[in-house]
This record gives C-alpha cells, sequence and structure tokens, in this order.
C-alpha cells in the first residue's frame, strides 16, 4: 500500500512538472540547482572525461544560467583564444606580446575574461595563422611499458618535418594546452575513453596561465625536435585515470575549439601541427 501511494505521488509530481514544461529530470549533466553550486563546480571542477567542444559550450551555458550571468560573453571562445596564444607562437609569429596573466581566471565570482584574454582573441582573429604550421608534427615521448602506480612522465615537441630549416617559437607551456591536445583511451573491444582526474579537469578549465615568457625565431633544422617548455613535469598519471592495467593510446593532435561561423566545432581536430600516436602499457 505505502509503494503504490508512493508511485502515484511521482507519476503525479512528474505530470505536473511536465505540464509546467518543466523536465524534472535534467537532460544535461551540466546542470546547477544554485548559485554556489555553479561557482563550487568553476573552482573545483568534477572529474570527467576528455570534454568536447559540445560538452564544453554545455557547461559554461549551465555556469552562466545558474549564476545569472547569460550577458556573458561564451567562454569556449576564451578557450579557443588562449589555445591559439600558443600555436600562433608556435608557428612562428614574431612580435605577439599578449601573455596570459595568473589573474585570468577569478575564482571569487565566477568572472572569466580578462583584458589580456579579450587581446588574445582579437588578434587571434585579426591575423590568421602563418604557414609555418605545416611544416611541424608533434612528437610525444612516453615509457613503453609502466607499473601500476608509478608515475608517467610525458614530454611533448614540436618535430620538423621537411628537409629544410623551420622558424618556430615557443612559451612557458601550462598543461591546460597539453589536456586540451590530449584524446587517451583504454583500448579494448570496444575502447573506451579515459577519465581525467579533478586535477586534471581543473587543470583544462581553470590552468591556462603563463608567466609571460615567451621565445620567437628558434630554428629547427630539418628532422630536428622542439621540446616544449612545460609549467610543471607532465605526468600522465596525475591528469587521467590510469590505474587499470592495461594497453592505452594517445592522441596528441591540435586543436581548434570554435568553427567558422563561431560555433563548437564537430570536428574539432585541425590538420597542422601533424597529430602524433602513442601506445603504452600498464602492467599490474
Amino acid at each position: 500500500m505505502i509503494y503504490s501511494r508512493l508511485l502515484a505521488f511521482i507519476g503525479i509530481f512528474l505530470l505536473a512538472s511536465i505540464a509546467r514544461g518543466q523536465d524534472p529530470i535534467p537532460s544535461t549533466p551540466f546542470f546547477f540547482a544554485t548559485p554556489e553550486l555553479a561557482l563550487k563546480e568553476i573552482q573545483f571542477p568534477k572529474a570527467t572525461e576528455s570534454p568536447n567542444n559540445s560538452e564544453i559550450f554545455a557547461r559554461y551555458e549551465a555556469l552562466n544560467k545558474a549564476l545569472d550571468k547569460s550577458e556573458r560573453a561564451n567562454n569556449i571562445r576564451l578557450l579557443q583564444s588562449y589555445y591559439g596564444f600558443y600555436t600562433r607562437l608556435f608557428s612562428g609569429i614574431r612580435g605577439y606580446g599578449v601573455g596570459l596573466s595568473v589573474d585570468a581566471f577569478d575564482r571569487n565570482n565566477g568572472h572569466f575574461l580578462t583584458e589580456e584574454a579579450e587581446r588574445a582573441a582579437q588578434l587571434d582573429e585579426e591575423n590568421p595563422l602563418p604557414s609555418a604550421l605545416p611544416n611541424l608534427a608533434w612528437s610525444i615521448a612516453l615509457p613503453e611499458t609502466i607499473r601500476s602506480g608509478e608515475h608517467i612522465p610525458m614530454e611533448v615537441a614540436l618535430k620538423n618535418i621537411t628537409d629544410h630549416d623551420v622558424v618556430s617559437g615557443t612559451a612557458l607551456v601550462s598543461p591546460a594546452f597539453c589536456l586540451a591536445s590530449i584524446r587517451l583511451i583504454k583500448v579494448g573491444n570496444p575502447s573506451t575513453p579515459v577519465l581525467m582526474t579533478k586535477l586534471g579537469a581543473s587543470k583544462f578549465y581553470n590552468g591556462w596561465f603563463s608567466r609571460g615568457v615567451r621565445y620567437g625565431g628558434i630554428t629547427i633544422k630539418a628532422g630536428d625536435e622542439m621540446k616544449l617548455d612545460l609549467t610543471d613535469k607532465f605526468k600522465l598519471d596525475k591528469y587521467y585515470d590510469v590505474s587499470e592495467p592495461g594497453e592505452y593510446e594517445l592522441t596528441f593532435y591540435t586543436r581548434r575549439f570554435l568553427d567558422e561561423n563561431g560555433e563548437p566545432a564537430e570536428d574539432q581536430e585541425l590538420e597542422y601541427p601533424r597529430k602524433a600516436t602513442v601506445r603504452f602499457t600498464i602492467l599490474p
């Protein structure tokens, strides 16, 4: 009898919600009932799969709604401008003097946009990438086998794949750039995406600052590589849950967040620099 009444109550609640035009169960995981929960997500993002562009867009839309900041610019554009800051330097452009500030993300009130980021976005739009990037390919160095629980150091480099010198540039690269460029799966039947850790998710969204150390006019000779100068030793196990033994596949690619119309890009993989794919095995 009690169960019957409970089921009847739930049915009435669902019908009432539908009648009010409300979805009683949010259709997206990005739903924040209060501003406090939204701010908590901003400061401490939940562990997640590497988010695609549509998911990034949905998350920011949900945050904006919960914080009643619908007038704010969509912040996937900010990620695009951050990412473009680095790729423009790698392309060998000279005189690109906009740095990413440690204050680019205000944890206290949920503001995302800064004057520095806006200038970076404007430069990114006004100056198309030079043609140096097609001469480069990503190169990833990882141990082939790792014991479960051991750290997994990863080095990232740009390789000159031509038969002539290429002029590039670099900066003190944040882990966020690498996280935005990585697609990591556990090989199987079927293969499955690997979850970011909470630290990985936090770095993906909030870790885009640089100390402003930039180098231009770096010559990479034919067949040589230029290692990226990372702000921290990149240990894959810090940012992804690779605790389960087995074979993994990591692809490092050049990402785009927005398409030609300024919408979240469905095809988020750019051709240049060319992607690199490596496999490694976690032993028990």
